[in-house]
């Protein structure tokens, strides 16, 4: 695993555990599973790694600053 990713994915980790905890004080422990909160904290932060690589603030292209807008509207991060 490349270290970007195992950065990402203990970055991930760390959230995850926040908000398990916090939504195991105010919902049913059977609906707060650890593994979905991860999986959701995973991708979210990979597609924003996506979007930063395509940042146009780094005098790219537009085609690269379209991509950007088509990463963040597809996959719902901002």
């Amino acid at each position: 695993m490349s270290e970007k990713i195992k950065k990402i994915a203990d970055i991930s980790h760390g959230l995850a555990v926040q908000e398990y905890y916090t939504r195991l004080a105010v919902e049913h422990p059977s609906q707060v599973i650890f593994y979905d909160i991860f999986n959701q904290q995973f991708a979210e932060l990979i597609v924003r790694e996506c979007m930063n690589v395509l940042d146009p603030g780094e005098n790219q292209v537009i085609a690269r600053f379209q991509a950007r807008q088509w990463l963040a509207e597809h996959f719902g991060v901002e």
